[in-house]
């Protein structure tokens, strides 16, 4: 494999993955320059709601201001969105006690999932799924990309407040139930979410509470 540290230089690509953090992406996106040409598929797989999320999605659209508008301007600037498939880090870890190493263990997730933001299980998607198939690695496809970014952040919500305290998953759901119930946060990400059209509120508390 080759590598780089200027990627203005790179010729285009078949596949670029931007894994950057959500505020480091429009940064990240000014770099690819010549790496995405006319056949190009970009990745992007980002914490939180990325700002390429209201495209496809009218409803959405309409809400953007401030800031959130600025964003989305300038990262619609930097790429095209045709070239763009959405995609989420599924991954559950937890680090490996009294190891020699620093190391982590997976306790789930099928580990990236992808899906177009028109909702389409495209060809580009399925030689997508092939390519990261053929060495071994796991890719999911998803008809609705801005439903599991919703779920990816209600995930969070629901359960990073309490996830350090090293609790079991049954533990923890329990203590959601009798403690967060009711969180300003979650409220707010379940009507939010339902007010757009992303998710319904039936659908974030099965989350909350499996």
């Amino acid at each position: 494999y080759s590598c780089t540290d200027q990627p203005l230089t790179v010729e285009p690509q078949d596949y670029v993955f931007i894994t950057v953090k959500d505020d480091d992406l429009e940064n990240a996106c000014r770099q690819t320059g010549n790496m995405i040409g006319k056949d190009t598929v970009l990745i992007a797989a980002t914490n939180g709601i990325p700002p390429w999320f209201p495209c496809s999605h009218p409803k959405v659209m309409s809400y953007l201001t401030g800031e959130n508008r600025r964003r989305f301007e300038a990262f619609r600037q930097n790429i095209d969105a045709q070239a763009l498939i959405g995609s989420v880090i599924q991954r559950v870890v937890i680090p490996e006690k009294n190891s020699p190493i620093v190391s982590v263990r997976c306790l789930g997730g099928s580990g990236l999932l992808a899906g177009e933001l028109d909702h389409s299980i495209s060809d580009r998607l399925k030689r997508l799924q092939a390519a990261i198939s053929a060495p071994g690695c796991e890719l999911t496809l998803t008809g609705n990309i801005h439903r599991e970014i919703w779920r990816e952040l209600a995930v969070n919500v629901f359960f990073n407040p309490v996830s350090s305290f090293g609790l079991k998953a049954d533990e923890i759901a329990l203590l959601h139930r009798s403690v967060l119930a009711g969180d300003a946060r979650v409220e707010e990400v379940l009507n939010v979410g339902e007010a757009l059209g992303v998710i319904s509120r039936e659908e974030l508390l099965a989350i909350g509470n499996g």
